[in-house]
């Protein structure tokens, strides 16, 4: 979770929610392909170390 808010927050500031975010939520639409890799990793790992 720390991985996604990381990106999220690097990708969104604070700042640019303060000042200019109008609260359309569409442009986060995409956000899922930028942590994609931050949610299958974990489970391929946990996986792995069942087999």
């Amino acid at each position: 979770m720390k991985d996604i808010a990381e990106k999220f927050f690097n990708k969104f500031s604070l700042q640019w929610f303060k000042t200019e975010w109008d609260g359309e939520i569409t442009l986060f639409d995409e956000f899922d392909k930028d942590i994609e890799s931050a949610l299958e990793d974990p489970v391929k790992k946990f996986w792995n170390g069942l087999v």
